[in-house]
């Protein structure tokens, strides 16, 4: 302990006893800075994709079966093995399609699936949404967004029309008179305004040229079922979250990494400014460098001053920018800061996520960082001839 209160004082003095190096401060600031925004990126990041990934995974299912044109007999062949395992799942299809209301319209993606209620039963915001069956057989779940945008509302009527089922003979593409009952919001555009849920029988009279049949499932598959479904029937696909969504991870961890890049160009700054800070004290200690090697300091007692405050420089700084980045994190849950501040974002409610893993790989890599900085200023006091460093004493007085 004695020893580390030296080296502080070494350090801290500007050589007169009294005044102070506040100097040597400036390091710990930008790395606690640095610190904190790294962690505090990664959470935001990791947050806001747990968020996203969590209500597509929901909307999407975290697997799907796709079978194409399958016999009635296979297709429920399948399913009542999926009824054996225990696994939850719905029965539907997917079909581009165009819904009008008035002089509005758009292209949209008809989901057509036999349990509208089972759907929507794990979301949170069911409560928000009438699951009761509709009286009208021909009643449609729309998008929040969807519905400003086609200016309609719940009991309004609209039209949907198939393009691609169109009658050769006739030219004309089957139609059919829809009622809005309620409206869904996840919180994700692509979803709430591109995306109408139907009932399946619904779907099968409209979608007449449509031949494939999708199981959305509530869980992923083990291979050995996979194996027997393509026993049972032929034809068959099988699709996870991560496979068919590989191109949105992929963006997303590319985008937490790019952001986290500005973190450390403040660490990389605070490296430069401890190099630069250390490199001045030691031209400034020449004088007192001559004096303990004088009293019997050796060479490597010397440089390990430096090198102590280089240690401590990194482990506090990044010590303290993770306390600072735990800090906010405790205060958003408790009073939901990013909340307010994203108010105006489509996604502003989500946690902020701190993996540990992440958290000591960053402190590693600061403090590792800062110490190599400090490690060229160390070697330089090997060089100092100690007749040399007592003179400038005296050329100083002069």
């Amino acid at each position: 302990m004695n020893w580390l209160i030296f080296v502080i004082r070494f350090v801290s003095s500007k050589g007169d006893g009294k005044l102070k190096n506040k100097r040597i401060f400036f390091p710990i600031i930008g790395i606690t800075l640095g610190v904190s925004t790294v962690l505090l990126t990664l959470a935001i990041m990791n947050g806001l994709e747990f968020e996203v990934f969590s209500k597509l995974t929901e909307f999407y299912s975290p697997a799907r079966i796709v079978l194409s044109d399958p016999d009635e007999s296979k297709l429920i062949n399948v399913i009542d093995e999926l009824e054996k395992m225990g696994v939850g799942h719905q029965l539907g299809l997917e079909r581009n399609a165009i819904i009008k209301a008035g002089d509005n319209f758009r292209f949209i993606t008809v989901r057509a699936i036999n349990n509208v209620q089972g759907f929507f039963a794990n979301d949170e915001k069911s409560g928000t949404i009438d699951l009761s069956k509709p009286e009208n057989e021909d009643a449609i779940l729309i998008g929040d967004e969807l519905s400003f945008y086609l200016s309609v509302h719940n009991g309004e009527s609209c039209q949907l029309l198939s393009p691609v089922d169109i009658s050769l003979a006739t030219s004309i593409f089957p139609s059919r008179d829809v009622t809005i009952y309620n409206t869904f919001d996840f919180d994700l555009i692509d979803v709430d305004m591109n995306y109408v849920i139907i009932p399946y029988d619904l779907g099968i009279g409209l979608f007449k040229k449509h031949k494939e049949r999708i199981i959305f499932l509530d869980q992923k598959l083990s291979s050995d079922f996979l194996e027997t479904a393509a026993i049972l029937t032929d034809n068959i696909r099988y699709y996870s979250w991560e496979n068919e969504y590989e191109a949105l991870i992929s963006a997303m961890k590319l985008e937490k990494f790019a952001y986290s890049i500005f973190g450390f160009i403040i660490i990389i700054i605070s490296a430069f400014n401890m190099l630069s800070i250390m490199s001045m004290t030691v031209m400034r200690k020449i004088p007192q460098i001559g004096i303990l090697q004088a009293i019997g300091f050796s060479q490597n007692k010397i440089t390990s001053i430096f090198i102590v405050q280089s240690v401590f420089t990194g482990l506090s700084g990044s010590l303290l920018g993770y306390f600072l980045a735990r800090t906010i994190i405790t205060l958003n849950d408790k009073y939901q800061l990013l909340h307010f501040i994203l108010k105006d974002f489509p996604i502003s409610n989500f946690p902020l996520i701190l993996e540990t893993h992440n958290s000591i790989l960053i402190i590693c890599l600061s403090f590792m960082l800062i110490v190599l900085s400090g490690i060229f200023p160390s070697v330089q006091t090997r060089k100092l001839n100690p007749i040399q460093s007592i003179n400038s004493i005296l050329n100083i007085r002069k």
